[in-house]
């Protein structure tokens, strides 16, 4: 836990690198510590290495029993990487998911974004502050969201 809080902090800080040489060690301890592997894929999608982001959001998700079109950063990586009908696979199904489980709108909107779908991930924002999404806390600094940086109605949203 203590190594991948230390690479949330680099990775924030856009510090991509450092963020994956921290999950590396950390995976030296735990090969098998979910958020370490998200945490890579999440990552190396950023420095848009997709197919090790892809994998590891897959070791993740194989890793905690779920079908893999049922993890939001691989939405957002195959989104990312250009995959728009894999993305929008992966957002029906986490859409559909909704009633029986918390699924994060926040994740749900960069995926939209990676998208390029700028309307649509503004309103899925919106959506989470109505939720009241815990992700929220990571609004003025989640890179994910940085091409709504300077946007009004996402100020809006940050100054709320």
């Amino acid at each position: 836990m203590i190594g991948t809080t230390h690479a949330d902090v680099l990775y924030f800080g856009r510090r991509y690198e450092d963020s994956i040489e921290t999950l590396h060690r950390t995976l030296e301890i735990g090969p098998n510590f979910v958020a370490a592997h998200t945490d890579l894929g999440r990552a190396a999608t950023q420095l848009q290495r997709f197919d090790e982001a892809i994998a590891e959001f897959r070791i993740a998700a194989d890793l905690q029993g779920i079908d893999p079109d049922h993890a939001p950063g691989l939405g957002y990586a195959y989104a990312a990487a250009g995959r728009r009908d894999d993305a929008l696979r992966v957002i029906g199904e986490l859409e559909a998911r909704r009633a029986e489980r918390p699924i994060s709108s926040h994740a749900i909107a960069a995926i939209h974004l990676a998208l390029g779908d700028e309307a649509t991930a503004l309103d899925t924002l919106e959506r989470a502050y109505r939720e009241r999404d815990r992700a929220l806390v990571w609004l003025k600094v989640h890179p994910r969201l940085d091409l709504l940086r300077g946007h009004p109605r996402f100020a809006a949203l940050v100054r709320r």
